[in-house]
């Protein structure tokens, strides 16, 4: 699981930074480059001020926010993949993968609603 925490966002981002990069024309390398220079630039300055130290200011209230947002990414995302795989099952395999579907989408909006961590089920 703590592989698969920041992919989430990661690849949002990086499929949002390539539709940009189409619509406005700009090779996807090179916007990316340019993101990653800005990011540096951002985190060199975050450095030398120390600003760091304000991460203590920041509420339990903005953790719920980002997990939300995480949640919602896999949601969104899956359940439109999830769904191109149903008209090929038939039988037993169609309803294992709608279980399997349903179990998935109930344990992310449960660890959404209660704003729990999902590891705290398994311990």
């Amino acid at each position: 699981m703590v592989v698969l925490r920041p992919t989430g966002p990661i690849t949002a981002f990086m499929i949002d930074l390539y539709m940009l990069s189409a619509d406005i024309g700009v090779e996807y390398y090179s916007l990316l480059s340019w993101v990653g220079m800005w990011v540096g630039s951002a985190l060199i300055l975050i450095a030398s001020f120390d600003l760091c130290r304000y991460i203590v200011l920041c509420t339990r209230f903005l953790h719920d926010i980002y997990a939300v947002f995480v949640c919602t990414i896999y949601i969104t995302d899956g359940m439109p993949e999830s769904s191109n795989v149903f008209p090929k099952l038939t039988g037993t395999r169609l309803f294992l993968h709608s279980i399997l579907r349903y179990s998935v989408f109930h344990l992310a909006w449960v660890s959404t609603i209660t704003h729990c961590s999902v590891a705290l089920y398994w311990n």
